[in-house]
């Protein structure tokens, strides 16, 4: 299997090494699910660190004996959104490294 992280940091020796065996590799298809990998993974961590902000505001609002009934609110949808996203990333990797799997080695 073709190691992703290669690809991501020197595509044009991997196409040009492949070329000579005569293997063609579709780049667009590898940039349009590393594009698909990278907007999930990014949504993840950004909802990763909204929810640790909320958390440490509401902590904060409780102790001052402020209401933090919004932030909550919001908190508690966000697991919900993780969850879909981390079964997103999972199908992109899949797919990403189902689909390099059929592409002999350097």
């Amino acid at each position: 299997m073709l190691d992703p992280n290669q690809l991501r940091k020197d595509m044009a020796t991997v196409v040009n090494a492949l070329a000579r065996r005569n293997v063609l590799f579709d780049a667009g298809r590898f940039g349009q699910l590393e594009a698909r990998r990278k907007a999930v993974q990014v949504e993840t961590e950004t909802l990763q660190a909204r929810r640790n902000a909320l958390a440490k505001l509401i902590g904060q609002r409780k102790s001052k004996g402020e209401d933090a009934t919004a932030e909550m609110s919001e908190s508690q949808s966000i697991p919900v959104r993780l969850k879909d996203l981390e079964h997103d990333l999972a199908l992109v990797q899949g797919e990403l490294n189902e689909w390099l799997m059929t592409i002999p080695n350097l």
